[in-house]
């Protein structure tokens, strides 16, 4: 599938829809501050360590700094636990708020109203792709989860196609995340009816659902509280029952939930994971939507951070499907340099998160490949200016299609194959090997399994790979090429059941591909899923690592790029290590 860039946007007018009741005093809002919390020693880990369940974390980078919103209340207290401590704004709502002075709400982000609206008119300009609105349940407050499906029989649930899932807001400040949702909604409709092929298959062949506002009390409080914007409340509106409210809706899913990882028991903490597992109306929902569907893939956008987060949440162990995971955040982070990973490993765990019951909860439903990306970098945060929203809405636009476009290759065979590596000019063929795996245990139809070459964007030459008597392996060549060749290929095979795959996923719009020649240049700032060092390198310290670094009087703590923050270096330091420590 082609990049795609810049896309029009409509302005949708908007009329002023009441669907709730709010007070009329607005209740006085609490004052946060936006702290980094800098790792310099093994003292500021071990708090952060010892704290984390309590912490309300809005970023960082792991081993190096976290970035963490506290009441005022708690400033005094927090500077006094680090051996560095910076405030970055001792106001954060007043911050947010002078991005929007001399405009009337939420600017070009839209309310709960406005949005349903927005919903409603998208629905009648586009009804031969994009369904009417139906409530999927109801929170706490009685305001409805709404959901909308784009399909060629939008308002048909149809036998065998693809499913897909996106949502958002599951935290109610991160007011990009439904405007992510409804924007994708008028793309795809919109390029649907303007005749794009690649669009029009997508929606043809894949039925794609969409719930941009999982959390609609803590939207509305929000708006009640910070009329114009800038509003800081994270949970939901749960009555806890001893003065605190709200549960974190992203802690309350039930798979390996009630741990102290990234999540809390305590009501009154802005990660607290409610009273029992699934305990929220707003999770009941979303649960409900999925067990009553065969989705194969999962986005729930977040914000902030320029992550791609993928399972497992509550621990840094891998899941079974790594391979695949990896594959699906490389493809995604390809164009928008995003960080892929599992959040344990960029930032924090979490327990209780929706993307490890996606994928954990098989019980119930299918495995779900379910991601997790946090949208915008630490300087748009939760209320980016309004001259951000269509930048943000771009560098996800790819992450989104592709995740529609590798939805038929996930319930399809799985392949384990190394990608040809680039190469010097050989007079020889490039050999490669594959083996499928059929899904769920099905056997392969060994007459299937194909490959699939170009040279510099010519057509594509197809061959069909032979068993190698390795154990349900199959093998071929590539013709020889001369220097300065770009050779792109894919391979695709078909189980016993008629299911077929391809590696990479998305293929041919996603496409192995290798260099032949001795000179070329690579962007590190995503995972290319690159291989350092010799597979028998046995030396201890001093190995090739792909990090943002530590930073110390001997070394930077980022790169020396235009852009991004990532580098190869010879070994990570570790905050509290003298000077000289892998550096």
């Amino acid at each position: 599938m082609r990049r795609l860039t810049s896309p029009v946007m409509r302005f949708v007018g908007l009329s002023l829809l009441c669907l709730c009741v709010l007070a009329t005093v607005a209740p006085a809002a609490e004052n946060h501050a936006l702290v980094r919390f800098w790792i310099d020693t093994p003292a500021d880990q071990a708090y952060l360590d010892a704290n984390q369940g309590d912490l309300d974390i809005a970023g960082g980078r792991r081993g190096e700094y976290l970035d963490l919103v506290v009441r005022e209340v708690e400033l005094d207290d927090l500077l006094d636990q680090g051996s560095r401590v910076e405030i970055l704004h001792r106001d954060l709502e007043a911050f947010y708020a002078s991005r929007f002075a001399g405009r009337e709400g939420f600017g070009d982000y839209h309310t709960y109203s406005e949005a349903v609206v927005w919903m409603d008119e998208l629905s009648a300009q586009y009804p031969a792709v994009l369904s009417a609105r139906w409530s999927i349940g109801q929170s706490h407050q009685g305001n409805d989860l709404w959901c909308l499906r784009l399909s060629d029989n939008p308002e048909t649930d149809e036998d065998g196609e693809p499913e897909v899932l996106f949502d958002a807001l599951h935290h109610a400040r991160e007011v990009m995340t439904p405007e992510m949702v409804l924007m994708l909604a008028e793309y795809l409709a919109e390029q649907y009816y303007a005749g794009d092929p690649e669009i029009v298959a997508l929606l043809d062949e894949n039925e794609i659902y969409l719930v941009p506002i999982v959390n609609p009390d803590g939207f509305l409080y929000n708006e009640q509280i910070n009329p114009d914007g800038g509003g800081l409340w994270r949970k939901n509106r749960r009555d806890n029952g001893d003065g605190t409210w709200g549960v974190d809706l992203n802690r309350n899913y039930p798979y390996e939930w009630g741990c102290d990882e990234g999540s809390s028991g305590d009501p009154g903490n802005d990660t607290y994971r409610g009273p029992s597992p699934g305990s929220e109306p707003e999770v009941q929902a979303m649960m409900n939507l999925i067990d009553d569907h065969d989705f194969v893939t999962r986005q729930s956008w977040h914000s902030s951070g320029n992550l791609t987060l993928y399972p497992w949440g509550y621990t840094i162990d891998d899941t079974p499907d790594e391979a695949t995971f990896r594959e699906m955040a490389a493809a995604m982070t390809q164009f928008n340099g995003y960080s892929p990973g599992q959040v344990g490993e960029l930032l924090y765990p979490v327990c209780g998160g929706s993307f490890d019951w996606d994928y954990g909860g098989q019980d119930t439903h299918t495995k779900i490949f379910g991601f997790t990306n946090e949208i915008g970098g630490s300087s748009d945060g939760w209320w980016p200016p309004d001259s951000r929203r269509q930048p943000l809405f771009e560098e996800n636009l790819w992450p989104a299609l592709y995740m529609i476009a590798v939805s038929s290759d996930l319930r399809g065979p799985t392949f384990s194959h190394a990608p040809l590596p680039y190469t010097h000019a050989t007079a020889g063929q490039y050999p490669l090997t594959v083996t499928p795996l059929g899904f769920e245990g099905a056997a392969i139809d060994p007459a299937s399994v194909m490959l699939h070459y170009r040279v510099d964007g010519n057509g594509f030459v197809d061959m069909v790979l032979t068993a190698t008597g390795g154990p349900g392996e199959f093998g071929g060549a590539i013709a020889a090429q001369p220097t300065g060749s770009v050779v792109e290929y894919y391979i695709s095979a078909a189980d016993d059941e008629g299911r077929a795959g391809t590696t990479p996923r998305g293929a041919p719009s996603a496409l192995h591909h290798f260099e032949i020649g001795s000179d070329f240049s690579h962007l590190m700032e995503a995972d290319r899923g690159w291989t350092a060092g010799a597979e028998d390198d046995d030396a201890s310290t001093g190995l090739w690592v792909r990090v943002a670094p530590v930073g110390t009087s001997a070394q930077p703590a980022q790169d020396h790029s235009a852009e991004g923050t990532h580098c190869w270096v010879t070994g990570q330091h570790t905050a509290g290590e003298s000077d000289g420590f892998n550096d």
